[in-house]
């Protein structure tokens, strides 16, 4: 019935998923099964989550235009909303399944059970694991990002953007051991992210305006027709300048912040060993 009680339920099913696939090499094989069930659950969440999220922004869609520019978008708005309906009846019959029921089950069993006492992986001390950890997502980061320019593709943007939230998790799982040297990269990647996520939040926002035009042109009036028109191109216009943001956010990702925090996990993983020793 709220769509932040929504949003946070998606939010917590995103973030469990990335813990279980961060650590799937310290956890027991059950773990696999379950983060496949949460894709489902965080995929059904996601339909409806994605339409709150078009509905709300009716509103800045409308300003800067005229009463009768702002008027013809209500057919917009209605065919999101049927999408809505649709969306959370499909939502609640998943929520209220039998195979729901079951996953919320298992999922607190082996919670309460934790791994066997003879699970070997799951021993390896934390500040061995972390930092290969850190690395990879760092590199993976890298790979995508450094060669991104202002013409790159949407989807370049895009595939960053989860690249990113990847790592800032990694970083936020780990960041209790590390300290102020997470904290601080990791606010380096969440600046980045903010820019990504709102030039995506534009690219989906043409893509569904063009979507309906293809699709339902036709029973919509020239005026509806041409309000998407000017929306359409303000997100074009955004776009390019989150682009041109681009350089900004993502040089700090390349500096010290990132050498201070390697660093500092070389350092405690050496003296982990010695004491280990």
């Amino acid at each position: 019935e709220d769509v932040e009680a929504l949003h946070d339920m998606r939010v917590a099913a995103r973030r469990l998923r990335a813990a279980m696939s961060a650590f799937s090499t310290v956890l027991p094989a059950a773990m696999e099964r379950l983060r496949a069930e949460f894709g489902w659950v965080a995929a059904v969440l996601g339909e409806v989550r994605d339409l709150d999220v078009q509905l709300e922004r009716m509103t800045e869609w409308r300003e800067g235009l005229s009463a009768d520019q702002a008027s013809a978008l209500d057919a917009i708005e209605a065919i999101l909303h049927a999408r809505w309906l649709l969306g959370r009846k499909r939502m609640l019959v998943a929520l209220d399944s039998r195979r729901y029921e079951r996953f919320v089950e298992r999922f607190t069993a082996t919670l309460r059970r934790g791994p066997p006492r003879s699970f070997q992986p799951g021993q390896q001390p934390i500040l061995s694991v972390a930092p290969d950890l850190l690395r990879k997502r760092y590199r993976q980061l890298r790979k995508l990002g450094d060669p991104i320019r202002p013409p790159s593709p949407p989807e370049e943007y895009h595939t960053l953007r989860i690249a990113a939230k990847k790592l800032r998790y990694g970083l936020e799982f780990v960041g209790p051991i590390y300290g102020k040297a997470a904290i601080t990269f990791s606010a380096r990647v969440t600046a980045l992210q903010d820019v990504l996520g709102l030039h995506q939040d534009a690219e989906v926002a043409v893509d569904t305006l063009r979507e309906i035009a293809i699709g339902r042109g036709r029973r919509l009036s020239p005026e509806t027709i041409l309000a998407m028109g000017a929306i359409s191109e303000r997100y074009r216009i955004h776009g390019g300048q989150l682009r041109a943001q681009f350089p900004s956010v993502w040089k700090p990702l390349l500096g010290r912040d990132w050498s201070a925090l390697v660093k500092d996990m070389d350092a405690r993983e050496r003296r982990a060993r010695v004491r280990r020793q």
